[in-house]
């Protein structure tokens, strides 16, 4: 399934009782397609081929669910490095948007606020108080999808 179209980011087989195996799939960029989409009739078509598959198998290739959070947060510097505020500041912004990636990009990936902490405080933040996600346990046929980004400078503290 994953080999089907160089659009594809991630895929999760689920076998049911009666033979039927559920291809969820999800695009690059943590993109759901959309019902009737083309790479999920790629995936399928790829998938029919006999030897790809037991003959009792029935395939139904299908978008995840979307689980949608926001993201909102404050983070702060330590006084000591305001004159790389500015260099901090787009780092801190550049680890959000790596962020929303790595949580969008996996079907099934829990919702971890504490992969976005580490982030932040990689980027050079001092500390982060995050608001939004908490941590959420996502099913096998979901996807977590960022539908907002709020992260906010807060100053700086002494450390």
């Amino acid at each position: 399934a994953l080999s089907a179209s160089p659009e594809i980011e991630d895929v999760k087989v689920k076998t049911e009782s009666d033979s039927t195996v559920n291809i969820y799939v999800i695009k690059k960029g943590g993109v759901i397609p959309e019902a009737g989409h083309e790479v999920l009739q790629t995936v399928k078509d790829t998938l029919s081929n006999k030897s790809a598959r037991p003959l009792t198998d029935k395939i139904e290739v299908k978008a995840p669910a979307a689980k949608n959070i926001t993201l909102t947060a404050t983070y702060y510097i330590s006084s000591n490095d305001i004159s790389k505020l500015t260099e901090i500041q787009s780092r801190a912004n550049e680890a959000a948007q790596d962020y929303k990636l790595w949580q969008t990009e996996k079907i099934g990936r829990d919702i971890n606020p504490d992969e976005l902490k580490k982030m932040v405080l990689n980027a050079g933040a001092a500390r982060i108080d995050i608001t939004a996600p908490v941590f959420t346990v996502v099913g096998d046929a979901e996807v977590a999808q960022i539908t907002a980004v709020n992260l906010t400078y807060g100053g700086t503290i002494d450390v």
